[in-house]
């Protein structure tokens, strides 16, 4: 019989509280198209990475991986054999309440409200796909920075990677140890971020690109005035 533990039942309930704020923060507030943009109509080079039927499979995937990280948590660090075979590459800063996963839980509690306020002050505006707005808006967070929703869905996704898709986390469950040990596992990591980083400055461009376009001279001077990503300074 297993006793659980009062800081592990803590830290698996604030994991859960993330994970809800994750999948709401993840889920389009508009509808999505499965149509690739025609021609006339304005570019998105990440338009497959937007996708209904990958953003779906996106939100399942890591809902699935940090409930079994939240589950791992409350019995660690002897979860049972048939939830985890291999408990010993399980990185304990992972599981127990630590500088890792404080800053990882107190990120998502601090990005997740902006990204809401986001969805809520753009209204019909919000689109996960590049679509012409009805008007700009340029008041609330909007008449300080432009952007304050990629630079916190990225907060997001970057800790929910490296909490819940590590291979030590619940991954190493199923992994040999030679595998989880494997020193190149870092550069994989770093690879992933820069792509995504990538896949933020294109969507930003092309963004930019289409309201230059349809707006014109307000979207400009509204532009000129205010900050991309952090109010004042970038």
């Amino acid at each position: 019989m297993f006793s659980l533990d009062p800081s592990n039942i803590s830290l698996a309930l604030a994991l859960s509280l993330s994970i809800y704020l994750t999948i709401l923060v993840s889920t389009p507030p508009n509808p999505l198209s499965n149509t690739a943009p025609t021609a006339s109509e304005p570019k998105d080079r990440v338009f497959l990475a937007t996708k209904p039927v990958i953003q779906n499979q996106r939100r399942r995937l890591l809902t699935a991986l940090s409930l079994y990280h939240a589950l791992l948590t409350l019995f660690y660090p002897s979860p049972p054999s048939y939830l985890c075979p291999n408990p010993s590459n399980l990185n304990p800063g992972l599981f127990t309440w630590s500088t890792t996963t404080l800053v990882c839980i107190g990120a998502i509690l601090l990005a997740a409200p902006i990204r809401l306020l986001a969805f809520k002050q753009l209204g019909k505006n919000f689109t996960f796909q590049i679509a012409p707005p009805k008007n700009l808006v340029t008041t609330g967070m909007y008449a300080y920075i432009q952007h304050p929703s990629y630079l916190t869905h990225g907060t997001i996704l970057l800790v929910n990677g490296w909490l819940f898709m590590r291979v030590d986390g619940g991954l190493g469950c199923w992994l040999s140890g030679g595998v989880v040990g494997w020193q190149g596992w870092r550069w994989v990591g770093w690879g992933l971020i820069a792509f995504g980083a990538e896949m933020v400055r294109r969507r930003v461009v092309d963004e930019e690109g289409m309201l230059r376009e349809k707006v014109g001279k307000e979207w400009e001077v509204w532009h000129a005035k205010t900050k991309r990503f952090i109010p004042f300074v970038f």
